[in-house]
């Protein structure tokens, strides 16, 4: 026969062991998810950490763009001077954030750049799309990641 007492004690102290794990404590976890706008209406998804780490990230498309701009043996285009960080579930970033982007042109060669716009704790700065010819019509796609510590 079962002894339910014994066996309900052993399950409590086990739980009560892994609470008080320190490696258990350390582990980070997601505390919360969602889509924050930007006051330019860009819509970011976001991933805050139980450390305070946020993590932000959103697709940019631009539709017929030219490089018609000479910048040496290139021709250029800025799609954006400045793009405007959303506010994550009411706080701003802490300190200037980590801004990795990527991007691409439906045909043709190009490369993204970022532009004179400083990084700032509410700002992931600007964009120029560089390419080797003179191009018209074109579709410019940027992948934006961020990651920084949220105010406190």
């Amino acid at each position: 026969m079962i002894n339910l007492k014994k066996m309900l004690t052993k399950i409590l102290t086990s739980i009560s062991s892994i609470q008080n794990s320190t490696a258990l404590k350390s582990t980070l976890v997601v505390v919360s998810t969602g889509t924050e706008t930007a006051n330019d209406n860009t819509v970011w998804n976001y991933k805050i950490w139980s450390d305070g780490t946020c993590e932000c990230w959103t697709k940019l498309t631009y539709s017929n763009v030219s490089t018609s701009k000479e910048w040496g043996e290139v021709y250029y285009s800025e799609l954006t001077s400045s793009t405007p960080l959303p506010s994550i579930e009411g706080k701003g970033f802490s300190d200037t954030p980590y801004v990795y982007y990527t991007g691409y042109v439906q045909r043709g060669n190009g490369w993204i750049v970022g532009n004179y716009t400083p990084l700032t704790t509410y700002n992931a700065g600007g964009f120029y799309l560089i390419t080797p010819m003179e191009y018209s019509g074109l579709t410019a796609r940027i992948n934006i990641y961020i990651c920084g510590t949220l105010q406190g």
